[in-house]
């Protein structure tokens, strides 16, 4: 599940990086439209009015286009960070799989703390949600049902391939 919630996470890192390549180019492309309005309008081709709107239209786009930009800075340093985080933590876990016991020192170097909340009651049984905050990943969600299926169901279709592709 981790492994493929990097995998997810990297395509939106790369998404995200080419949204950032495509807003740097367009402010190379508003830079050179001014350079060009600016000679237009030195040659008389685009009067003093025209250049204005023209100046001020590239001006607010440029600055929008800014402003995004800072934010897809910011988002794919975070998202960089948290995929780099679940890597080291996958790494980890691979080095203990296998124990059958819970140590200390496991606890230590997996767990940064482990919230538990109030008890509830529901249909008169009792229920306690317990959070486990892994180091560098966070909360892990538990999947559904549903997608343990679907994760099954895709391990031996390709375990299927592999098999025939050896045979």
């Amino acid at each position: 599940m981790l492994e493929r919630s990097v995998a997810d996470q990297k395509k939106d890192v790369a998404k995200k990086k080419r949204e950032l390549e495509k807003a740097k180019r367009r402010i190379a492309d508003i830079d050179a439209l001014f350079v060009r309005a600016y000679e237009d309008n030195v040659s008389g081709r685009i009067n003093d009015e025209q250049f204005d709107m023209l100046n001020g239209k590239y001006e607010a786009e440029k600055t929008e286009l800014q402003k995004s930009i800072e934010v897809f800075e910011a988002e794919l340093n975070g998202e960089q960070k948290q995929v780099d985080d679940i890597g080291v933590f996958i790494a980890k876990m691979r080095k203990v799989t296998g124990f059958t016991e819970l140590t200390p020192e496991l606890v230590h170097e997996f767990i940064e703390k482990i919230v538990v909340h109030e008890p509830f009651r529901e249909n008169g049984k009792r229920f306690q949600q317990v959070d486990i905050h892994y180091l560098g990943v966070g909360v892990i969600t538990v999947p559904t049902p549903a997608e343990l299926e679907t994760d099954f169901q895709r391990l031996l279709s390709e375990r299927n391939k592999t098999h025939k592709e050896t045979a």
